[in-house]
């Protein structure tokens, strides 16, 4: 199923059959995003902006975002502080289209007192 939206081109074009096939292409708007990656308990933050709308983007590890916890390690991000929205792991490519948040999801090292 395809949504027709601003950012939509429509063509058609007969077959042999006579029949009409619908091709729906996305054009990429002007518009740049930005994702925020949150330390969500740990220290830092880290803000890639000016991706432009459509564009592939690869998910920053700790170590590229400078994101830490002590006692902790990285073990990916999620759209929801909790964990219970998209999860992404580093080195994940995606496209674009909006602007998102990630949340840094942290599992214990054993190192913490």
């Amino acid at each position: 199923m395809y949504f027709l939206n601003k950012h939509a081109h429509i063509s058609c074009r007969p077959c042999c059959c006579g029949t009409r096939w619908l091709k729906v292409f996305r054009i990429p708007s002007d518009e740049t995003f930005t994702v925020t990656y949150i330390a969500n308990g740990g220290t830092g933050q880290f803000v890639d902006r000016g991706l432009p709308d459509g564009s592939f983007y690869t998910v920053k590890s700790a170590d590229q975002t400078g994101i830490t916890r002590a006692g902790y390690t990285l073990i990916g991000w999620n759209t929801q502080p909790d964990g219970s929205g998209e999860a992404f792991k580093a080195g994940v490519g995606l496209n674009i289209r909006e602007n998102l948040t990630l949340y840094a999801q942290w599992e214990p090292d054993g190192t913490q007192g």
